[in-house]
């Protein structure tokens, strides 16, 4: 569609352009259609591999048809092409494909193959840039960066043309190409012929009393994630708060509410938040704005010094608690910075 497209504009002059596009505009939603049909016809009758043969009858008709038929003008190239851009760019891309699609299934992490990828990933892409400055007419210019409508147009296009705030965001699917999204929150921008900001990141007071306190470095913390199921007993929450943890992200019913039917369970928490160890309750619900004092489920927990995540994603709520102890905050102090926005991870 794209390059038949590009070829009628540059042999039909403007003026009578459109009545060359709309056939085959026309022509791409009759395929839309048909096509599947077709598909399931060559599926059910023949082979499903006869799906992607067919494409090959097809294609050398349209290039016989092209070679004799398609009297394109002559350009005479005045500069020189970037075959080294051109080559860079192509091996990175393969070198990404093959890493994400060898990497931990057929081929370990820490194996050389996938090693090996990674480097030349590096370097093709790491190269790419100080190619692009030197040559005449870069197949990348690296000016396009310094224009904010292509920044945010390329990056909303990688992310299936949405602009998502990364402090809000979850991943819904593990195969549709729309795998992120933001449960809680509008999106930030969407890219469309009339695309714009839809809204502003909150971007949180920051780090500190005051705000611009420097953060300790990131690091790893024990913080085990529960799921609350009907029958969970006593012994079993036991069992896995032993050794005690530094925190505790316990994934809660709805608002914030936990089994009332098994007797214990609010003890167990509340020992576990005695001896120094803060409980924040997250929801095992795709949205959700957390609050244990809304239903008697909940407000025990809220009750015995428990606090509740808001509608922080449960990865945003992690990665807090884990910062936040990265700080040397502990128990109730650390229980308390969990309902400030620190860096936007929950709404003001």
């Amino acid at each position: 569609m794209i390059l038949s497209q590009a070829i009628t504009g540059d042999l039909i002059p403007p003026r009578v352009r459109a009545a060359y596009m709309a056939p085959m505009g026309a022509m791409f939603g009759v395929s839309s259609v048909l096509g599947p049909l077709l598909g399931g016809w060559l599926t059910d009758s023949i082979s499903w591999r006869w799906v992607f043969w067919v494409n090959l009858p097809l294609g050398v008709v349209a290039w016989v048809a092209c070679l004799f038929a398609l009297k394109l003008p002559k350009h005479e190239l005045k500069t020189k092409i970037d075959w080294l851009g051109l080559t860079l760019m192509d091996v990175g891309a393969v070198a990404i494909v093959l890493l994400a699609t060898w990497g931990g299934s057929q081929y370990d992490w820490s194996s050389w193959q996938i090693i090996g990828l990674g480097v030349v990933t590096v370097v093709a892409w790491g190269w790419l840039p100080v190619v692009e400055r030197r040559v005449e007419d870069p197949v990348l210019p690296l000016e396009l960066f310094h224009n904010r409508t292509f920044v945010v147009a390329t990056i909303t296009a990688f992310s299936y043309h949405e602009l998502l705030d990364g402090a809000r965001v979850t991943k819904a699917s593990s195969y549709d190409l729309r795998a992120f999204t933001s449960p809680n929150v509008p999106l930030l921008a969407r890219q469309s012929p009339t695309g714009q900001w839809l809204r502003t990141p909150q971007s949180g007071q920051g780090w500190g009393e005051s705000g611009s306190s420097r953060p300790a470095p990131y690091r790893r913390c024990d913080v085990p994630v529960f799921s609350m199921v009907p029958g969970m007993g006593v012994d079993r929450l036991t069992s896995m708060l032993r050794p005690l943890p530094q925190a505790v992200l316990l994934r809660a019913f709805g608002v914030g509410n936990v089994p009332t039917e098994e007797p214990g369970l609010i003890t167990v928490l509340e020992r576990t938040i005695a001896a120094g160890v803060p409980v924040v309750v997250a929801s095992q619900c795709y949205q959700a704005d957390v609050d244990p004092n809304r239903y008697a489920a909940g407000r025990e927990l809220a009750e015995v010094g428990a606090v509740g995540a808001r509608d922080m994603t449960v990865e945003a709520a992690y990665a807090k608690i884990c910062f936040l102890i990265s700080q040397g905050l502990r128990g109730g102090e650390l229980a308390r910075w969990i309902g400030v926005n620190i860096a936007g991870k929950l709404t003001s």
